[in-house]
């Protein structure tokens, strides 16, 4: 499994190897995959898994208005989105045993009823972990977690982990009032994530310059500097305040189906990027 080294770094001595056993693995039932053996297989550390399989409700199809993540911290924490709102937890694993403490969320209302039918029944899932397997066929990595009697509860795919070195439009700013709107019709923002661990863009008028620092599914970025070109209207330099704003308020970052999303300590979206 590659990885930037930037974002290696900082997962350095965390890597879980999923071929590790131990006499308190949690038991295996016959509709979990067998352990991979496969040594280029990922870790649980390794990146955002999206959701592709919810088998406590059968009936609720992933994707569309629900694109729930995980993502595994070297710090022994969890993080992700669930539905409306975004999830913190701590976990502990020793071999294929996997267990989950119960999530905490923010509190923001869902905008259907399956999507709060799903968020409810997701986070209770989550507390009923117990064993995980990650299975590598082709290039696609997926992850099982399944419960005490390895029931299989959730499946997820790893998603790209190509966040550096690639060209980032932003395709939704926080306007500072708690929504995320559609960048300006015409406008350019943009965002380029070095290895190095440098950030440079454009902001909509101005080119902006920094660093930024990883730890799993964290992201933080420095102070910004900008150039001082006027904007040609109220309505791009507002555009613009409003995107550095968001970026200094950024605390957590998330890949799923090809969207970057930058979020704040309360889960509220804060910037949307589709790669140019």
């Amino acid at each position: 499994m590659r990885s930037s080294p930037f974002l290696a770094a900082a997962l350095v001595g965390a890597a879980i190897t999923v071929a590790a056993c131990s006499s308190t693995a949690a038991p295996q039932a016959t509709n979990l995959p067998a352990p991979t053996v496969n040594p280029d297989a990922a870790t649980l550390t390794d990146g955002t898994w999206n959701l592709v399989e919810f088998s406590p409700d059968a009936s609720i199809t992933i994707g569309g208005d629900l694109n729930p993540t995980i993502n595994f911290s070297a710090d022994g924490k969890v993080s992700g989105n669930a539905a409306c709102n975004s999830y913190t937890s701590t976990y502990t694993v020793d071999g294929d045993a996997l267990t989950i403490a119960p999530p905490a969320s923010t509190m923001m209302a869902c905008a259907t009823d399956v999507q709060s039918k799903f968020e409810t029944a997701y986070l209770a899932a989550l507390g009923k972990v117990r064993s995980y397997i990650i299975d590598l066929k082709g290039d696609v990595n997926t992850l099982t977690l399944g419960d005490e009697s390895g029931t299989t509860l959730m499946r997820y795919t790893l998603g790209s982990t190509g966040v550096t070195d690639v060209k980032w439009m932003a395709t939704g700013i926080n306007n500072g009032k708690g929504a995320l709107q559609s960048t300006v019709a015409g406008s350019t923002v943009t965002m380029l994530l070095g290895e190095d661990g440098s950030v440079t863009g454009n902001a909509t008028c101005n080119t902006y310059n920094g660093t930024y620092e990883v730890d799993g599914a964290k992201i933080t970025f420095s102070p910004l500097m900008s150039t001082k070109m006027a904007c040609e209207s109220d309505e791009l330099n507002a555009q613009e305040q409003a995107y550095l704003v968001a970026l200094g308020n950024t605390t957590t970052w998330e890949l799923a189906n090809g969207v970057l999303t930058f979020r704040d300590d309360a889960g509220a979206m804060q910037a949307t990027y589709a790669a140019e």
